[in-house]
């Protein structure tokens, strides 16, 4: 709307209103209309002007109207409108980040080759005794007078053996010969009742019996006293070419078992 067309229609409005009184108060409304009319035309301008790729910079406006109006044909309508544009800049950084480069070792692996192990079983040797050897003659030798019971020898089947020869020193007079020891009574006797030697050191007596393994000797001790005296004797057991096949120490027991 041009300000021609405004001022025909105040005129029209002077010529043909009412009364003086009330054209102040219309001229006052058309004033009011014609400055929000600006105000929109402000307001739609500034929206349809093309927008930047920056941020709309801070703007601050004073409008301040001025109206002369004087109540005659001619209305005279300057509007002052002062802009103050203040563009504040956007500063965009850009942070470049720190790489830390890490260093993969290299790893070389080490083919271990597989092995085979060979087990070898254990061999267990049996070890065979050597046969045994073959007595001929049972020896008791000792220091000590030889006074006992009886006299058992043993082949390796537990029979019985009987000597074929006995050499011996003298018995004492009134006791057993020698030849008693042998007589199967494998039982302590008293004296007379046994075989004594005359001789108190240096006793030997030497059994002959034939080849064969020995595996046991019995011996019946005397009854009535001297029990300890065997215990100063030997049991010696020897082959054919008198090599000693053992040797075995006596104990005082009324019965002495001796194994081979």
């Amino acid at each position: 709307m041009s300000l021609n067309n405004i001022s025909l229609i105040f005129k029209d409005f002077f010529q043909y209103g009412g009364k003086k009184s009330n054209n102040l108060i219309i001229i006052g409304v058309v004033v009011l209309v014609i400055f929000i009319l600006i105000l929109t035309g402000i307001y739609y301008y500034t929206k349809k002007s093309p927008t930047n790729s920056t941020p709309p910079p801070t703007v601050t406006s004073t409008v301040t109207p001025t109206v002369k109006s004087t109540v005659t044909s001619t209305v005279k309508s300057t509007v002052t409108s002062a802009v103050t544009s203040t563009v504040t800049p956007t500063v965009t950084s850009t942070v470049t980040p720190t790489v830390t480069s890490a260093v993969i070792p290299t790893v070389t692996s080490a083919v271990i080759p597989a092995v085979t192990s060979t087990v070898t079983p254990a061999v267990t040797s049996a070890v065979i005794p050597p046969p045994a050897q073959k007595t001929t003659h049972v020896k008791f030798t000792g220091k000590n007078t030889f006074n006992i019971s009886q006299i058992r020898i043993y082949d390796k089947d537990n029979n019985i053996i009987e000597p074929t020869k006995i050499i011996a020193p003298p018995t004492l007079y009134g006791s057993y010969p020698i030849e008693r020891l042998f007589d199967g009574e494998m039982v302590p006797n008293n004296y007379p009742y046994i075989y004594h030697t005359t001789q108190k050191i240096n006793n030997t007596i030497d059994i002959t019996i034939p080849s064969t393994v020995v595996s046991k000797i019995e011996i019946a001790n005397r009854r009535d006293c001297c029990q300890e005296r065997i215990k100063d004797f030997k049991l010696i057991l020897t082959d054919n070419n008198d090599t000693v096949i053992s040797t075995k120490e006596l104990s005082g027991e009324m019965i002495i078992t001796v194994l081979f």
